[in-house]
């Protein structure tokens, strides 16, 4: 599944798992990230996570994926060691020369995914924003594949939906090689569909209204959306008795800026600005944030956050994942407008105060404390947690991770 960014793709897929749940199947959910920490195999950690739940809490399960898995379980836990302890493997003997680990690691994670789908509850398997996944995860989505097309039948019990932005694969990237039973390159929206977009969310518009968000859109359907919260914020669509009226100076000043960023920018600029800190904060430590991380760097009490993340939800400009502490902004475009309004000393300084806050409770996270000092300026602070997360990358044959710690550690 490709758009451009923006272009409705992880709407569809929500719509589309939402039916694939009311169906009796089994969905499991993979998220790529950018301008973050990047760990290998980061596209599959939100299906690790479903699948260790299902491991404590099904022993029918566990017992069946043991089975499947076999010898495979210590090749699944050596490349990925967050799991070890939830796979039960305790061994550390020698699981053959290295040169053939990453087709052990391929291998294993193919009959991983074989093993999650059942006749009587098939799964579907979504890898979502997979421009930004690792060389390794995609060298796994082709094996998987290529495994598919030899078996006699072909099939399986087993749905992968693979997902990314159309501009930022070309042509020679390595998804395009893929050979997928079926390809759905999602369309930019028209005015109709624009009009039928924002009138299902505000009823009945002027068609002034419609055009504006047409126009500033350019067909984009996520960025229709945000712009028709923008003009009911800013108070350009003003609800009256019988419908909504224009503000015609309003409407002037929004309609020549002539740019629909310039909207998502007005957006922000409406919020509190201890909920703009609060974001802005969140902003650089990912699309997913944990909140009690950023209050505390906001140095907010816990009402007045609140309070803020509250005013942020209800604006949809993030959205609170179930009963978790985390929080992600609705798309990267809004995270990207909080990450513009920093200067590049301001970026370099909410990273080392990130940093600096990770390494007093959790210097074990390697990886985040590389990317947070090197992005701060700093790389002398990021080498050891460098070096050591180079280290880990290897051991998983995750070669394009460990060359990006060891570049850190060049500077």
């Amino acid at each position: 599944l490709e758009s451009e960014s923006g272009g409705g793709k992880t709407a569809l897929l929500t719509e589309f798992t939402q039916l694939a749940e009311s169906s009796g199947m089994w969905v499991l959910w993979g998220q790529g990230l950018t301008q973050s920490a990047k760990r290998p195999f980061q596209e599959l950690f939100g299906i690790f996570e479903t699948i260790a739940e299902e491991i404590k809490k099904n022993e029918g399960f566990k017992e069946r994926l043991w089975q499947q898995l076999g010898n495979y379980r210590e090749a699944l836990a050596a490349s990925f060691p967050e799991y070890a302890q939830l796979l039960e493997v305790v061994s550390s003997t020698e699981l053959g020369p290295e040169m053939f680990g990453e087709v052990r690691c391929h291998r294993a994670l193919c009959i991983l995914l074989d093993s999650l789908g059942r006749e009587e509850k098939p799964a579907v398997v979504v890898l979502d924003d997979c421009q930004w996944a690792d060389e390794m995860t995609l060298k796994f989505i082709q094996e998987w594949q290529r495994q598919l097309t030899m078996k006699k039948n072909g099939r399986g019990h087993v749905l992968l939906v693979t997902a990314f932005r159309s501009e930022d694969v070309p042509e020679n990237h390595f998804l395009r090689h893929i050979e997928a039973q079926s390809h759905l390159a999602l369309k930019l929206f028209n005015k109709e569909d624009i009009k039928k977009l924002v009138e299902s969310m505000a009823g009945p518009l002027p068609a002034e209204a419609v055009k504006t968000i047409f126009d500033l859109s350019n067909g984009v359907p996520f960025m229709a959306s945000a712009i028709l919260r923008g003009l009911v914020e800013s108070q350009v669509l003003v609800p009256q008795p019988r419908g909504w009226t224009v503000d015609p100076n309003a409407m002037s000043a929004i309609q020549s800026s002539q740019h629909s960023a310039s909207i998502l920018s007005r957006r922000v600029t409406l919020l509190e600005k201890e909920t703009v800190r609060l974001l802005t904060i969140g902003s650089i430590m990912g699309k997913e944030f944990d909140l009690e991380t950023a209050v505390s760097l906001a140095q907010q009490s816990p009402l007045e956050a609140f309070e803020r993340i509250e005013e942020a939800s209800k604006r949809q400009i993030i959205w609170i994942k179930g009963q978790s502490n985390k929080a992600q902004f609705v798309h990267d475009k809004i995270r990207d407008v909080f990450l513009a309004t920093l200067s590049a000393d301001e970026k370099k300084q909410l990273h080392r105060l990130l940093a600096d806050f990770l390494e007093a409770k959790e210097k074990e996270r390697n990886f985040d404390l590389a990317f947070h000092y090197d992005a701060a300026g700093d790389p002398e602070r990021a080498l050891p947690y460098a070096l050591e997360a180079a280290k880990k990358a290897r051991n998983q044959h995750a070669l394009e991770t460990a060359e990006q710690q060891y570049r850190i550690c060049e500077r």
